[in-house]
């Protein structure tokens, strides 16, 4: 069962998954009765199905997993519930994305709204307490996406119960969970009262007070969406609160963003009016302005007069103003660009008075996303701050400088979009830099710029994108390849794998042709994306195959045509060097020996996949009659392509090149034969078809491929073995059909 939930037919896959299902709830509703049962192996093949190609399998896995947690089936399937059926509330099939919201709803929100409910309360907890990371972002999209359904809504009672909930945790001294104040926070937006502010308030000085910094943000952030309900006391006094710890600097850093935002929201609610901003942003000045002064007079790290702290604290709080509509005066600009310090000063700064502290490197940080912010609202300063940012990304050594460098950048390029459009080469860079965190942010920061049409296809990106989906982290790895081809590739009307897998084969060789690899990059960008040299092969194999894999059965047969003419015909008749480019050539027969360019209308005329068929059983067999008369002509189109495709170009081609590669004595002659091989058991009829146009082919094809199969049963006598047309008594001669496709398809 393991081995069918990847078996080629989604119809096996998905019943596979029901039945492992099946298995696992009998192993822990009679354990007695089914020790044998290794259920977290099972449970690990199930959950992968999460993600398969198949809608119904993604379906089937998450009520499988679904249904496994709902019967208490153990930790692990929770674990497995909370990493693989959660980023399916994102899925890009609306029915699998609906199904997977109702399951969250059902097992995770039912039981805090309803304490009757017939899990309790205590599996939810667990619940809760597994989600972390990732999948606190893909609650928070449930949540907005059951708040958005009408009139259901999220549950009713479930703000009333997590504030319990909170106060609970408040009196036995911990805070509460980030699962739950997620859900507390999106809870608060659909309230018509202020009657939990008091509550919210408690928890967010005791938060400042313990030091709980997520429960504070999450606190402000609750508060912020009750502000409109909020009585005037209230509201003022959070305010106050609020403006005061910005403007003296105290707010820790990852909380002055929502400190900013929440006192804007409760001033803009009462009316107050916007004085305390200019109030905040005039007291941020003055804790800069010092510094900046004194590197001046002392050197580029010289310390601060202020604690650290307290100015990186004032330089985030500038630049979250700016986002606020706050009209930021040009001197305040001229300070922190003075503040931004060249990597090359620095460098001579840090020569001259040892190693740059954890605290430089902090400022810097939140000086460019500072710059970022207000530039995204200030054209002529946005022009004077990208050469700048653009040098940096390149030249830091910095990994958090150069990070904050592509964030910055990414938000100016949909503000600024000719500014930036033309450097997105350089930021593409990211994609291989020696930081994890700079390559996953890259990778996002790309990819939503793509989506939105900010970014288009143009030179190389398509090239430096593929090296991202063979990244060393396995993480980037599987997120590259899902944006690209769940994504991007839709977008693209599935052409851009098509159009560019011949290129491919130069660009990851790092290769130049007359048509191919043609790209304007500096020597630095082409040696940080080859993938050139023997031991990258299995890495070029592979991004070329999942090309291909992308591919529908005209585009194969069309890539096909395009890597005989211009890749192996080039190499045979001279115009590709073999000493230059036997990779290239070496990756191209890979290619076509690789299951991944079968064509499968071609290989057998196939029922139609579920995934195509309507659920209502009285329907399915009109589709599926309809759509197999369909596939009977489109697999009689492609057979005759195909055919002529072999006769004329393919076969004639391969054999021109064994005739160089001979010559050369070149090491390519064994995966040639094997290209052979591989292409005759695959297309049986037609290799008769090509083998009986072409008899000394046929002679010269069977001779070689009893050379490389020596275990053969078609090899003649000995007598004969200078005679191709004559037959023995033994077995067929050399030169005739049936030999020749004997050792073909051996």
């Amino acid at each position: 069962l393991r081995r069918r939930v990847s078996d080629p037919k989604s119809a096996v896959r998905k019943a596979a998954v029901a039945l492992l299902e099946a298995r696992i709830d009998l192993h822990f509703s009679l354990p007695a009765e089914f020790p044998q049962v290794d259920a977290e192996a099972d449970l690990a093949a199930l959950a992968t199905r999460c993600r398969d190609a198949s809608t119904l399998v993604r379906k089937q896995a998450l009520d499988s997993v679904s249904g496994l947690v709902a019967a208490n089936a153990g930790e692990e399937a929770i674990k497995a519930w909370s990493a693989m059926c959660f980023p399916l509330v994102r899925d890009t099939e609306p029915s699998v994305a609906e199904r997977a919201i109702d399951a969250v709803a059902t097992l995770l929100l039912d039981p805090i709204a309803n304490k009757k409910h017939s899990m309790g309360g205590e599996e939810s907890a667990r619940m809760l307490r597994m989600i972390k990371d990732e999948s606190l972002l893909h609650l928070q999209w449930t949540c907005k996406a059951l708040a958005r359904r009408k009139p259901s809504g999220l549950p009713q009672g479930l703000m009333k119960n997590l504030v319990a909930m909170l106060e609970v945790a408040s009196e036995a001294g911990q805070p509460l969970g980030a699962a739950e104040w997620t859900i507390l926070e999106e809870s608060a937006a659909g309230q018509v009262s202020g009657v939990h502010a008091p509550a919210l308030t408690a928890a967010y000085d005791r938060g400042v007070l313990e030091g709980w910094d997520e429960q504070a943000g999450a606190a402000m952030r609750a508060l912020r969406r009750l502000a409109p309900h909020l009585s005037a006391s209230d509201a003022e006094s959070l305010e106050h609160k609020l403006v005061t710890a910005l403007a003296r600097g105290r707010a820790p850093v990852k909380l002055a963003g929502d400190m900013v935002r929440t006192a804007a929201a409760v001033g803009a609610a009462r009316k107050g009016g916007a004085g305390w901003q200019e109030e905040v942003l005039k007291a941020s000045h003055e804790k800069v302005a010092p510094l900046v002064k004194r590197r001046l007079e002392e050197g580029p790290l010289a310390a601060p007069f202020a604690p650290m702290r307290e100015v990186v604290c004032a330089v985030f709080v500038i630049g979250e103003l700016s986002l606020q509509g706050v009209k930021v005066p040009t001197k305040v600009a001229n300070t922190l660009q003075a503040l931004l310090t060249p990597t090359e000063t620095r460098a001579a700064g840090s020569a001259a008075v040892g190693k740059t502290s954890g605290g430089e490197e902090e400022l810097q940080g939140h000086v460019v996303l500072a710059l970022g912010k207000l530039a995204v609202l200030d054209s002529a300063l946005a022009a004077k701050v990208v050469p700048l940012f653009l040098r940096e990304l390149e030249r830091s050594p910095s990994a958090v400088r150069r990070n904050n460098i592509l964030l910055a950048l990414s938000d100016l390029c949909v503000r600024h979009t000719s500014l930036v459009d033309p450097h997105v080469p350089r930021l593409a860079l990211c994609l291989r830099d020696a930081n994890e965190t700079v390559r996953r942010h890259a990778l996002l920061v790309i990819t939503t710029l793509l989506c939105s049409d900010y970014v288009k296809w143009r030179g190389a990106l398509f090239f430096r994108y593929l090296a991202a989906t063979v990244d060393d982290a396995p993480s980037i790895r599987d997120q590259a390849r899902q944006n690209l081809f769940r994504v991007l590739l839709p977008k693209s009307n599935h052409q851009i794998c098509h159009a560019n897998v011949v290129e491919a084969l130069f660009v990851l060789n790092d290769q130049t042709h007359n048509a191919y690899n043609n790209f304007r990059a500096s020597p630095e960008e082409r040696a940080r994306f080859s993938l050139a040299g023997p031991g990258e092969a299995a890495k070029r194999v592979e991004v070329l195959r999942l090309m291909a894999s992308h591919c529908s059965d005209e585009q194969r047969v069309s890539v096909t045509g395009k890597i005989s003419e211009d890749v192996l015909g080039a190499a045979a008749d001279g115009t590709l060097k073999l000493s230059d480019a036997a990779d290239v050539v070496a990756d191209a027969l890979a290619l076509l020996a690789s299951k991944e360019m079968r064509l499968s209308a071609v290989q057998k005329q196939k029922a139609p996949e579920e995934d195509d068929m309507p659920e209502d059983a009285g329907a399915v067999l009109g589709v599926a009659a309809g759509k197999g008369l369909a596939a009977a002509a489109r697999s009689k189109i492609l057979g005759q392509v195909v055919k002529t495709n072999l006769m004329r170009n393919l076969i004639p081609t391969l054999a021109a090149l064994k005739h160089v590669l001979e010559q050369a004595h070149s090491p390519l002659l064994g995966a040639l034969m094997h290209t052979l091989a591989t292409i005759a058991k695959e297309y049986k009829a037609e290799m008769d078809d090509v083998l009986l146009s072409n008899k000394q082919l046929a002679a010269e094809l069977a001779f070689d491929l009893r050379r490389v199969d020596p275990t053969s049963d078609t090899t003649p006598a000995r007598s004969n073995e200078n005679h191709p047309g004559r037959k023995s008594t033994g077995g067929h001669s050399i030169g005739s059909l049936g030999s020749a496709r004997k050792v073909l398809l051996s």
